[in-house]
C-alpha cells in the first residue's frame, strides 16, 4: 500500500511542479485526487497521536471564518462554485499528510528541479504562441497569459530557493529557474506580474545576500544592495526609462494623480475595486458572501457585471466577507511563514519560501484574483503542504 500511496505524492508534485503550465486541467484533476487520497492518511496520523501543527490550525481557522460568511448566501449551484474553488485551501492539510509519505526522498533539491524545470515549460510556451503563433501575449496556448506568468513567478521562488542551502557553486542551475520565468512574464504581456516579479527579485537579491554572508558584513552588504535599487529607481525615474515598462506607466499615473491617462484595463479595474470599497463599506463585518460581484457591481457608477471576480484578492475578500474575509485572506497569506519559524535552527531557504510564497501572493493578487482561480489556488496550497511537511534536508 505504501508504494502506490508514494506513487500519487509524486504525481501530484510531477503535475503541479512541472507540467502545471503546459496541461493545467491535468495538473487540477491531480491534486485534487491526492488531497483526497491524503483525507484518510491526516485520519490516521491524528489517531496516532500526531497533532496539527499551528500553521495548519491557521488555514482550519480562516477555512471556517470564510466558510461562515459564505455558507448562509449559497443560493444556487453557481454559488457554490465560490466554494468550491476555495476548497483547495484546507485541503492542502490532507495533501500535506500524502507528501509526508514520501519521507526523505521529498527534499529541496527535487522541489527546485521540478520547478526549475516548470519554468522552463512556461517560457517555452509564452515563447511558442509569442514567435511561432504570432500573437501579442503568450499563454494563449493553455490558459490565460496572466495566470500563466503567476504560476511561473510562484515556481520560480521555489526553484530559486534551491541555490539558498549548501555549496552554491554547485546549485547556479537554479538561477535558470527566475530567468525562464522573468521571460515567461514579458512573453504574456502582463504587467500585474511583472510588478510582482521586480519586487520579488529585490527581495530574493537582499535576501540572498544577507544569508551569504558573515554576520558582520550582513548589514552593511543588505543596505548597500538596498540603497542600489533605490538609486536605480530614481534614476529610472529622473530620465524616465522606467515610466516606459508596461504596468509601470499605469502606477506611475495612478500615483501621479493622471487617472486620465490610464489605459483601458485599469480603468475597469479601477471601477471594480470602487465597488468593493463600496460594498465593504455597507457591510464591513461579514461582507456579502457569494454575491460579492453584484453587490459590488450595485455600487458603483457603470456597468461591471459579467465578471467572476473583482481582479483582486484583496477586493474579493473585502467584498466577500468583510473584515473576516480580509483577516481570513491575511491569515492564509501569513501560514507558510508561522510553517518554516517553528524549526529550530531556521533553514533559510524554508524560510525564504514562507516570506516570499506570501508575499508573491499578495503582490500578484494586487491586480488580480489568485485564490478562486482554480490552477493557482491548487499551486499555493501544494506550497503549503510543502510548507507543513517538507524535511529540513536541502
Amino acid at each position: 500500500m505504501t508504494q502506490p500511496i508514494q506513487l500519487a505524492g509524486w504525481a501530484v508534485l510531477a503535475s503541479c511542479l512541472f507540467l502545471m503550465p503546459a496541461l493545467p486541467e491535468l495538473a487540477n484533476i491531480v491534486a485534487i485526487a491526492g488531497m483526497v487520497i491524503g483525507i484518510p492518511l491526516l485520519a490516521i496520523d491524528l489517531r496516532s497521536g500526531k497533532r496539527l501543527t499551528a500553521a495548519e490550525w491557521i488555514v482550519v481557522a480562516a477555512s471556517l471564518i470564510l466558510l461562515a460568511v459564505l455558507l448562509p448566501t449559497i443560493g444556487s449551484a453557481d454559488d457554490a462554485v465560490v466554494l468550491l474553488a476555495l476548497a483547495p485551501l484546507p485541503l492542502s492539510i490532507p495533501l500535506a499528510a500524502l507528501l509526508a509519505r514520501l519521507e526523505d526522498r521529498l527534499t529541496l533539491r527535487t522541489i527546485a528541479t521540478l520547478a526549475l524545470l516548470g519554468t522552463a515549460v512556461a517560457a517555452g510556451i509564452t515563447g511558442y504562441d509569442v514567435f511561432v503563433r504570432g500573437i501579442r501575449r503568450g499563454g494563449y496556448l493553455t490558459m490565460n497569459p496572466i495566470h500563466m506568468a503567476d504560476i511561473a513567478i510562484l515556481l520560480a521562488l521555489l526553484s530559486f530557493a534551491g541555490i539558498l542551502e549548501g555549496e552554491w557553486r554547485k546549485r547556479l542551475i537554479f538561477l535558470a529557474g527566475p530567468v525562464f520565468a522573468l521571460l515567461a512574464v514579458l512573453w504574456s504581456g502582463s504587467r500585474g506580474p511583472l510588478l510582482a516579479y521586480i519586487g520579488l527579485a529585490g527581495f530574493s537579491v537582499l535576501f540572498a545576500t544577507a544569508i551569504a554572508l558573515p554576520s558582520r558584513y550582513r548589514r552593511p552588504a543588505v543596505l548597500s544592495v538596498f540603497f542600489l535599487f533605490v538609486a536605480v529607481g530614481i534614476h529610472g525615474l529622473s530620465t524616465g526609462w522606467l515610466g516606459q515598462i508596461r504596468g509601470v506607466d499605469q502606477f506611475l499615473n495612478l500615483a501621479g494623480g493622471n487617472i486620465a491617462d490610464v489605459d483601458g484595463s485599469t480603468r475597469i479595474r479601477l471601477q471594480l475595486y470602487e465597488g468593493a470599497w463600496l460594498a465593504f463599506l455597507d457591510s464591513p463585518i461579514f461582507g456579502h458572501g457569494a454575491d460579492f460581484v453584484a453587490a459590488a457591481d450595485a455600487r458603483v457608477a457603470g456597468n461591471i457585471s459579467g465578471w467572476e471576480h473583482l481582479h483582486s484578492d484583496l477586493a474579493d475578500f473585502a467584498a466577500l466577507g468583510g473584515t473576516l474575509g480580509l483577516i481570513a485572506y491575511l491569515a492564509v497569506l501569513a501560514a507558510p511563514l508561522v510553517a518554516v519559524l517553528r524549526r529550530r535552527p531556521p533553514h533559510n531557504a524554508l524560510v525564504y519560501l514562507g516570506m516570499t510564497a506570501g508575499l508573491g501572493v499578495l503582490a500578484m493578487g494586487l491586480t488580480n484574483a489568485i485564490f478562486g482561480i482554480l490552477t493557482l489556488t491548487v499551486l499555493f496550497s501544494l506550497m503549503l503542504a510543502l510548507m507543513f511537511r517538507m524535511r529540513a534536508t536541502a
